[in-house]
C-alpha cells in the first residue's frame, strides 16, 4: 500500500487523489476498506497528510 501511494504521488506532483487509489489498490485485489485502514494509520503516525478531501501527501 505505501509504495502504491508513494508511485501514484511521484506521478501526480507528490500528491495521491484517493480515487486514484482505491483504483490501483482494486487491481491487486486490495479492498477499499483495507486501503481506508492503511491510509487513516499513515495519517495518524504522520506519514502522510491530507492537504484537501480526499487528496493525500507524504509529509517525509
Amino acid at each position: 500500500m505505501r509504495q502504491l501511494v508513494r508511485d501514484i504521488c511521484v506521478e501526480r506532483d507528490g500528491k495521491a487523489n484517493l480515487d486514484e487509489i482505491y483504483s490501483r489498490a482494486a487491481s491487486t485485489n486490495i479492498p477499499e476498506t483495507t486501503v481506508d485502514e492503511v491510509l487513516s494509520r499513515m495519517r495518524m503516525s504522520g506519514e502522510l497528510f491530507s492537504p484537501t478531501n480526499d487528496v493525500y501527501s507524504f509529509a517525509r
